[in-house]
């Protein structure tokens, strides 16, 4: 029976294609405790990842300072939800 269920899962037209990545080498390398306090540092002012700060300097990208701060941005975000909700009961009560 499991013959039969592998020939039919053998011949089925739908492959199944695995995601690539689309980077294919990864690299890895050690920093001492003080050019990894600097990365942080800087990666945290931006709002990134210590690896995605890395990853921008190595390619020479542009690399842009957010206009508000990681706090300011979860703040305002909790406002718009707020306004958002006010918006949908508002939405409510009228229907």
């Amino acid at each position: 029976m499991n013959e039969q269920r592998d020939a039919v899962d053998s011949n089925s037209p739908v492959e199944k294609k695995t995601p690539r990545r689309r980077d294919s080498i990864q690299i890895s390398f050690r920093v001492n405790e003080h050019d990894y306090e600097k990365l942080k540092a800087s990666a945290d002012n931006l709002s990134m990842s210590v690896t995605a700060f890395a990853k921008m300097k190595v390619q020479n990208a542009r690399i842009l300072k957010p206009k508000f701060d990681k706090e300011s941005s979860l703040q305002i975000i909790k406002e718009l939800n707020a306004i958002g909700n006010n918006v949908n009961q508002i939405a409510r009560y009228c229907n």
